[in-house]
């Protein structure tokens, strides 16, 4: 009996991600793996057959344009706890992207593991993927672009419109190391 409760409880939170989220049901019980507390505002699209995983009290704030979460075939997208994404971002995988917890990821920015073809040569070949990482307590900016390892730092700031690509790393604003280091602002 009391397995049927859970399951009772349990269904109308994965119905609403289903709905929402335009998953079919047999791929996102394998696919998507849910925290507890995530809340999901408007449309959020998660193609592919990757893993996505969403922690604790993440925020998927979808209402003025669906946010995309693409995972390709054997990759992953993993959102820490508490991180919010906005309305028309975009997080597309074919290897690995990770954002630590607490981060906010501003509307309509892009994040990439991958250029998809290459600039010279062989258009149809496809460049290895390079994981990105994004630090806890960070903010990544509206319309701000990751490309392949790009990294940010914890409690770093990724500008509005701002592109991190390659090995560039954001790192966490002067004040911010200020206040690490014990300073006053």
């Amino acid at each position: 009996m009391q397995v049927q409760s859970f399951v009772l409880r349990w269904l109308p939170d994965l119905k609403k991600l289903l709905l929402l989220s335009r998953l079919r049901p047999l791929t996102a019980a394998f696919r998507v793996e849910l925290g507890p507390e995530v809340e999901i505002e408007g449309r959020v699209w998660m193609p592919g057959t990757g893993r996505v995983y969403l922690g604790r009290g993440v925020r998927l704030r979808g209402r003025l344009a669906p946010i995309e979460l693409r995972a390709h075939d054997g990759a992953e997208i993993r959102l820490g706890d508490g991180v919010v994404v906005e309305s028309g971002a975009s997080i597309e995988a074919t290897e690995r992207v990770e954002v630590g917890a607490r981060t906010s990821i501003g509307a309509f920015a892009k994040i990439i593991d991958n250029h998809y073809h290459r600039t010279v040569g062989d258009r149809n070949e496809r460049p290895a993927p390079v994981p990105v990482t994004v630090g806890e307590d960070a903010v990544v900016g509206p319309r701000a672009i990751l490309l392949p390892g790009a990294r940010v730092c914890a409690r770093a700031v990724v500008r509005a419109g701002q592109v991190l690509a390659g090995r560039r790393e954001a790192e966490p604003s002067l004040r911010q190391q200020s206040l690490a280091n014990g300073g006053t602002h």
